[in-house]
C-alpha cells in the first residue's frame, strides 16, 4: 500500500540527502523533493548520456503507459511540463507492488514521483536514455474511467470544455510555449528600452442581453435624477395592463425569433431580428417595472 501522505513518503525516502547529494541536477524549486526536471536530461547536448549511472528522481504525469513481458514490467512516458518530450521510465512489477501494482501506474494522467537509475537505451531508439525505476516515492492515482483526456488526439471543441487539463496535450502545450516565448521577448525588449509594465484601470462597455443598461457612468447626476422622476410618473390601470400585455406578446415574439435564428444559424438577418426583439422586450420590461413602482 502507498504511504498515507507525501510528507511521510518523503521522510521515508530521505529525499534531502538523496539525489542532490550524488551530483544529479535538481530543480531549484524542487529541492525538498530532490527532483530533476526532464529537460535537464533530454535537452542536454548529449541527450543525458553524461548522467548515465546516476540515481535521479523525476516527477510528473503519465502521458502513456503500457504493461509488457506478460505483466512483468511496464513502460511509462512521463512529462513534467519542463519540455515538450517525455522521459521513458521502465518499472518492474516488484517495484510497483508497494503502490498497488503496475495497473495503478499505467493510466494516463497518473501523478508520480519516481527514483531510479538513468540508463542508456539501445542504439536506434528515439531517446538516448531512460530511467530504470527502483522506487515509487509518490503516486497520485487516476481513474481511467473518469479522466477525460485520452491517449488519442482530442478535438479543439472538446478541449475548450476541459480548460484545466488541455495544457497537458501536445497541441495546447506547443501553443503555450510559443506564447510564452513571444511574451517574454516582448517584455524583454521594452524593459531594455526603459519602459515599465503597468496595469492601467479601464472602464469597458460589456452589455450582455441589455444587462449593462442597468448601470450608468455619468457626472450629470442631476439630470439622471430628473429623468428618473419623470419615468416614475404613475400610469392609469388600463395603460398599465396594456403595458403588461405588450411585455407578454413581446416575450412570445422573442421566443419565435430565437427559434428561427437557431434553425438557420447562417442567416444573419434572423440573428439581428432576434437581438432586436430581445432589446425591445428588455425596454418594455424596464418601462413596466418603473410604472409598477410609481
Amino acid at each position: 500500500m502507498a504511504a498515507d501522505g507525501v510528507a511521510d513518503q518523503l521522510a521515508q525516502a530521505n529525499l534531502q540527502d538523496g539525489a542532490a547529494a550524488n551530483g544529479a541536477p535538481v530543480a531549484p524549486y524542487s529541492a525538498s523533493y530532490g527532483r530533476s526536471t526532464i529537460k535537464t536530461l533530454l535537452l542536454a547536448p548529449d541527450g543525458g548520456k553524461s548522467m548515465v549511472g546516476q540515481t535521479l528522481r523525476i516527477g510528473g504525469w503519465i502521458k502513456t503507459g503500457r504493461e509488457a513481458g506478460g505483466g512483468a514490467w511496464a513502460f511509462l512516458e512521463v512529462n513534467d511540463g519542463s519540455c515538450f518530450d517525455n522521459l521513458q521510465v521502465m518499472i518492474d512489477k516488484e517495484v510497483a507492488e508497494p503502490v498497488g501494482g503496475l495497473k495503478k501506474l499505467v493510466p494516463t494522467g497518473t501523478c508520480v514521483l519516481i527514483e531510479g537509475m538513468l540508463a542508456e537505451t539501445p542504439e536506434g531508439t528515439k531517446q538516448a536514455v531512460e530511467l530504470k525505476a527502483r522506487q515509487v516515492l509518490h503516486l497520485g492515482p487516476c481513474d481511467a474511467a473518469t479522466y477525460p483526456m485520452a491517449k488519442k488526439k482530442q478535438s479543439m471543441e472538446f478541449l475548450r470544455e476541459k480548460a484545466h487539463l488541455r495544457a497537458r496535450t501536445n497541441t495546447i502545450g506547443a501553443v503555450a510555449r510559443i506564447r510564452n516565448a513571444l511574451a517574454f521577448a516582448t517584455h524583454t525588449f521594452f524593459q531594455q528600452q526603459g519602459f515599465y509594465y503597468v496595469h492601467t484601470p479601464i472602464i469597458t462597455a460589456s452589455d450582455c442581453e441589455g444587462a449593462g443598461e442597468m448601470f450608468q457612468v455619468t457626472t450629470l447626476l442631476g439630470k439622471v435624477e430628473e429623468g428618473n422622476q419623470l419615468a416614475a410618473a404613475a400610469l392609469p390601470a388600463d395603460e398599465l395592463q396594456q403595458l403588461r400585455d405588450q411585455v407578454t406578446a413581446q416575450g412570445v415574439a422573442v421566443k419565435d425569433a430565437k427559434a428561427a435564428a437557431a434553425a438557420d444559424k447562417a442567416n444573419t438577418e434572423l440573428a439581428a431580428a432576434a437581438k432586436a426583439a430581445v432589446d425591445t422586450l428588455l425596454s418594455l420590461k424596464r418601462q413596466l417595472a418603473e410604472a409598477e413602482e410609481a
